[in-house]
């Protein structure tokens, strides 16, 4: 039951992103229609706003982690002790909050089954979830490296008190996600492509963090300007995953489809970073990194790939997945010629309803 719970919890969270920002979305053309925003806009921005909520929320635990023991002379386990209280305190608190649209039922065995079923089915007929896949490995892969190499190894082993310097170390990541919520939003605003732009920036900054790992030796990474360095990349790339890439998963599912993606999106980041963790106890930092790199640029293609297909709008089978579209033609919105890019015109074509098995509800843009 807890395991449906937080299954149910994951898939949850990433419709319920959706759902707010079709009701914001439809506030605003009710009561402001002549400066109402793109949905993608209210995506982008709602997202901003949900890693800043999220990421400092965070920041508080990691930082009790080290300041309470390290200034406060309370030792580590009393520490842990109280936030794990405060954790069931806010937990409980949770439950008295309405969710959108949910029944107040808790997902079965059988339907966490089925949902986990759907999983894979999605990734055998829709390329699209299997090309964004790799920066999911990403955010799981670079995790699991400072989680053990660069925490467990290098931090930790720096000094006898080196272990209760992570929790400010982490903040700072989290901190950094954080602090590029707003402008990650910007981009995506402003620039044609931004979101896209954003998500292979943060593929990078996975894929640069590994590098130095792989590049610079145990001595000069447990340096305090170089561990600063590859948790300011770390802390980027987390900023967007936590943030621009709801929105795109938003923006490119539809329906059960995007309930689905959420779905694999959870699973994806959770058994990378799972598998990659026990697996670099038998590793050395030169593969711990290789590893983080490859995928970087497995990433930054697949993403490439991904973007320069006809319409990423709309499911994407296998066999008609063009592996050089560049030699095929240019994107059709990239021409100037119309496409369905503006979120409304797309609803009103590709339909305009929410469902998932999880929740009871069917968001509808009026027109």
């Amino acid at each position: 039951m807890i395991n449906a719970s937080a299954y149910e919890y994951a898939i949850y969270e990433g419709v319920c992103f959706e759902t707010t920002s079709r009701l914001i979305h439809q506030a605003q053309v009710d009561f402001a229609d002549d400066k109402a925003e793109d949905l993608n806009k209210v995506r982008s921005n709602l997202s901003a706003r949900w890693t800043l909520i999220y990421q400092f929320s965070d920041i508080v635990v990691f930082l009790s982690l080290s300041i309470f023991p390290l200034f406060l002379d309370v030792n580590f386990e009393n520490t842990v002790l109280g936030l794990t209280f405060l954790g069931v305190i806010t937990s409980a608190l949770g439950c008295t909050f309405d969710p959108l649209g949910s029944t107040g039922a808790v997902m079965t065995g059988s339907e966490v089954y089925q949902s986990l079923l759907s999983v894979p089915q999605q990734f055998a007929q829709d390329a699209r979830a299997t090309l964004i896949a790799p920066f999911v490995f990403g955010f799981g892969i670079t995790t699991a490296m400072f989680a053990y190499y660069v925490n467990g190894t290098i931090t930790a082993k720096d000094s006898d008190d080196g272990f209760l310097y992570i929790g400010m170390l982490e903040a700072f990541s989290y901190l950094v996600a954080a602090v590029s919520a707003f402008p990650y939003a910007y981009v995506c605003n402003h620039y044609r492509g931004g979101s896209h732009i954003i998500m292979q920036f943060g593929s990078f900054s996975y894929m640069l963090s590994g590098v130095l790992v792989l590049v610079l030796s145990a001595r000069l990474l447990g340096r305090w300007y170089n561990i600063l360095l590859i948790r300011f990349l770390y802390g980027l790339g987390r900023g967007v995953f936590e943030g621009a890439c709801r929105a795109v998963y938003a923006e490119l599912f539809q329906g059960d489809s995007l309930s689905t993606a959420f779905s694999a999106q959870t699973l994806l980041a959770g058994f990378s970073g799972g598998v990659c963790f026990f697996a670099y106890d038998h590793l050395t930092k030169t593969p711990i990194g290789l590893i983080t790199v490859l995928n970087g640029v497995l990433a930054l293609w697949s993403y490439a790939l991904l973007t320069r297909q006809e319409d990423i709008h709309e499911p994407i089978r296998w066999r008609n997945l063009k592996l050089c579209p560049w030699l095929y033609y240019r994107r059709k919105d990239a021409a100037g010629d119309d496409s369905p890019r503006d979120s409304v015109q797309r609803e009103q074509l590709y339909g305009d309803k929410i469902t998932s098995p999880l929740l009871n509800i069917q968001g509808e843009i009026e027109d």
